[in-house]
């Protein structure tokens, strides 16, 4: 299913950290309805081949790549795999941890 809201998106690439459940789960698959072809990116295979599953099913575009976002090198990697997929530049979001 496709949504409308945001059409500047559609064919756009985005990079979804942390997208293997909860939260970063409902983004990548909120970002496929609009048509954004997906890196879903986390650490739990099992589950970043269901939210991939699961944009497909819907008939969204998206691939998993497994990347621990704390290993500067798996995150070139993980950038890396994105670009050559898609041959294209990512959406860009800024994500920040913060301690309370």
């Amino acid at each position: 299913m496709k949504n409308n809201t945001y059409p500047e998106l559609a064919g756009k690439v985005a990079l979804v950290t942390g997208s293997t459940g909860g939260i970063g789960k409902g983004v990548a698959v909120g970002l496929a309805t609009e048509g954004c072809k997906v890196v879903v990116n986390g650490t739990n295979v099992a589950n970043g081949n269901a939210v991939v599953d699961e944009i497909r099913a819907d008939g969204g575009e998206a691939i998993f790549v497994a990347a621990d976002v704390t290993d500067a090198e798996q995150v070139r990697g993980l950038v890396g795999a994105a670009v050559d997929v898609h041959h294209s530049r990512l959406v860009s979001s800024q994500a920040r941890s913060q301690t309370r």
